[in-house]
C-alpha cells in the first residue's frame, strides 16, 4: 500500500488547482492502470483496450500485433537480398507476443496535422483537399485514387467518431505517439477532445533510442519503423495521463490553433508554429553541384535528419524552388520524383 499512498500524496499535490472529483478520477485510474500492467487485472470494460495511431503503416502493424502469432507469421512468403537468413536467425527474427485484443480495436487518427490550417474546426473541407492532395499519386495515372482518397478520408471520419464513443463510455485508450510532428500533433488534438471524459488515457512514446546487447543502439523516428512483433516491447514505457495533464495539452493545442500557421515541426524536442521555408535549409544544403533526380535529393534530406516528415511536403518545397528558378529542370518526366535538376547558379 505504499505505492498507493505515495500517489495520492503527489496527485494532492500536482492536481491542486482541479476539483475533488477530478482528484478522485484521477487516483482511480492509477490504481487501474497499475493492477492491470502489474496483476494482469482485466479493466472493467472487459479486455478491450482502443489503441490509437496517427499513420496508417502503424495502424496495419499493430492491428497485427494485437492477435501475433510466430507461426502465422513464418508461413507467408518472404523475398531475401543475398544470402537467405540460417533457420536460426529466421527463428528470432520472429521472436515476439501479442499486445492481445482485437485486431478491430485499433483507431487510426491520420490527418497529417502537421500541415495546413488547424484553426477553428481541425476537420474541415480544407483539410480533405489537402488529404486528397497528398494522397495524389505523382504518376498522375491512377484511375482509382480519388476513390481510394474518399475512402480513406471517410474511415478517419469514422474513427474519429468512434474515439469519442469509447471515450463516453469509459473505455480505455492506449496512445501510440513519437515526436514526429504529424504523430504529435494527433497527440495533441486527440487528447483535447479526450480532456472532456474522465476515461482513463495512456501514451505509449516511441523513445529515441533502443540499446539491444551490448554493442547495438537502434534509433527510431516513428511506430512505422517498428514490426508487429516488437511492439510488446515498449509496453513498459507506458504512462497514463491525468485529467489536469489532458487540459495541459489541449491548451498547447488551443496555442497552436490560434498561431495557426502552416507548418509544425519539432525543434528542440517542442512542437511549434514555423513558416512554411522551415525545410528549406535541409534541402539547400544538399543539393549537389551536379545534376540529380529530385527522389535522391528528397531520400537524402529524409534519410540523413530523420524529420519524421513524409516525402510529399519535401517534394512541394523543390517545387517551390523550382518555380523560383533557384532550381532549373534538365529533363522533364511523367513521375516528378525523377525529373533531373540542376542548381541555378545564377539564383540570387
Amino acid at each position: 500500500m505504499k505505492k498507493f499512498r505515495w500517489h495520492v500524496v503527489n496527485c494532492g499535490n500536482v492536481i491542486r488547482n482541479c476539483d475533488s472529483r477530478d482528484i478522485l478520477w484521477g487516483l482511480i485510474n492509477k490504481i487501474k492502470l497499475f493492477l492491470v500492467k502489474n496483476h494482469n487485472v482485466k479493466s472493467e470494460s472487459g479486455e478491450r483496450m482502443i489503441e490509437v495511431v496517427f499513420s496508417e503503416s502503424t495502424k496495419g502493424s499493430i492491428k497485427v500485433a494485437k492477435k501475433y502469432n510466430k507461426e502465422d507469421m513464418q508461413k507467408r512468403p518472404f523475398a531475401f537480398i543475398g544470402n537467405p537468413l540460417s533457420k536460426e536467425k529466421f527463428e528470432i527474427m520472429f521472436e515476439g507476443e501479442p499486445l492481445g485484443g482485437s485486431s478491430n480495436d485499433v483507431i487510426g487518427i491520420c490527418f497529417n496535422l502537421d500541415i495546413g490550417s488547424i484553426s477553428d474546426v481541425v476537420i474541415n473541407e480544407n483539410r480533405k483537399e489537402l488529404i486528397f492532395e497528398m494522397l495524389k499519386s505523382p504518376i498522375g495515372i491512377d484511375n482509382k485514387q480519388e476513390e481510394k482518397s474518399k475512402e480513406y478520408w471517410e474511415d478517419n471520419i469514422i474513427s474519429l467518431s468512434r474515439l469519442k464513443k469509447c471515450a463516453q463510455k469509459g473505455e480505455h485508450i492506449r496512445i501510440w505517439y513519437s515526436d514526429a510532428p504529424y504523430s504529435l500533433c494527433g497527440f495533441h488534438f486527440v487528447i483535447s477532445i479526450l480532456k472532456e471524459f474522465q476515461n482513463m488515457v495512456s501514451t505509449v512514446k516511441l523513445p529515441e533510442y533502443q540499446i539491444q546487447g551490448n554493442k547495438t543502439i537502434v534509433s527510431y523516428s516513428t511506430w512505422g519503423e517498428i514490426s508487429p512483433e516488437k511492439f510488446y516491447r515498449f509496453l513498459k514505457f507506458e504512462k497514463e495521463i491525468s485529467q489536469i495533464e489532458k487540459y495541459y495539452f489541449a491548451g498547447k493545442w488551443s496555442e497552436l490553433q490560434r498561431e495557426n500557421s502552416y507548418i509544425r515541426a519539432v525543434v528542440n524536442g517542442k512542437l511549434v508554429s514555423v513558416n512554411e521555408e522551415f525545410y528549406d535549409y535541409y534541402i539547400r544544403i544538399n543539393i549537389p553541384d551536379s545534376e540529380f533526380r529530385m527522389s535522391q535529393l528528397i531520400g537524402e534530406v529524409l534519410g540523413k535528419y530523420l524529420l519524421g516528415i513524409g516525402d510529399w511536403w519535401i517534394a512541394q518545397r523543390i517545387k517551390n524552388m523550382i518555380a523560383s528558378k533557384e532550381l532549373l529542370i534538365i529533363s522533364e518526366n511523367d513521375f516528378d520524383y525523377n525529373m533531373v535538376l540542376k542548381r541555378n547558379r545564377n539564383f540570387l
